[in-house]
């Protein structure tokens, strides 16, 4: 325990972050973590960011053909093509979140794992202290 290494890791958003101790070895699978859920954030807020255009595309459009008249088939097409976009969003986040769930189990395995294998390796050096004081306060003769 004498070499382990503790290092601050970003447990939460920065508007309310919180800073918590953490094993320096873990520390590399945390940020990799982070790192990709920062990228799925500005993916998923590009891909929002583009069914908005064409929401207001299709609205758009849909103005102006009220106003010419007889916009019906055009207005289905630009609403079936919004409501393909949209759930092709839908279908890449729950993905992206079925994926990040099952990163966080396999990182609370391997804490699991490892804080078993730091309370058996502490019980085995406190038997052996026990056993060491035994032998130390029994006389030789």
């Amino acid at each position: 325990m004498e070499n382990m290494h503790l290092r601050r890791v970003r447990t939460m958003p920065r508007h309310s972050q919180s800073l918590t101790m953490a094993p320096y070895s873990s520390v590399s699978l945390v940020e990799q973590l982070e790192d990709r859920i920062l990228c799925h954030e500005k993916t998923t807020a590009a891909l929002v960011e583009h069914a908005f255009r064409i929401k207001d595309d299709i609205v758009n459009s849909l103005q102006k053909m009220q106003n010419k008249g007889g916009g019906d088939r055009l207005a289905r097409l630009f609403l079936e093509e919004h409501i393909r976009n949209i759930t092709a969003i839908v279908k890449q986040l729950n993905r992206d979140i079925e994926v990040l769930q099952e990163q966080i189990r396999a990182r609370d395995n391997i804490s699991y794992g490892t804080n078993s294998a730091l309370k058996t390796l502490e019980m085995r050096q406190l038997s052996g202290l026990g056993d060491l004081r035994g032998r130390v306060a029994r006389p030789h003769y």
